[in-house]
């Protein structure tokens, strides 16, 4: 089948897109995945009491600013970075 110059480009600009949603899907599951990780991390490992109220509601309220806060301020401190030993 033979195309003309125009159909190439639209095909090309199409698997563009594609590809380009296909990085920008994969990056917000990344970042959701990350705020999950805070937020059950947070419920789990904080202690009982306003710390935890707080820091769950900076979280929740915040979004992924407010992960990224929680995991440099409370959980690198406590020692669990990424691996826990």
């Amino acid at each position: 089948m033979c195309y003309g110059a125009h159909e190439e480009r639209h095909l090309d600009n199409q698997v563009v897109g594609g590809l380009f949603f296909l990085l920008m899907l994969a990056v917000f599951l990344a970042v959701f995945a990350f705020w999950i990780w805070m937020l059950v991390d947070c419920a789990k490992y904080e202690r009982e009491g306003n710390d935890k109220l707080v820091w769950i509601l900076v979280i929740v309220l915040t979004g992924i600013f407010g992960a990224m806060i929680y995991f440099f301020v409370r959980r690198m401190p406590r020692g669990g970075a990424l691996v826990r030993r």
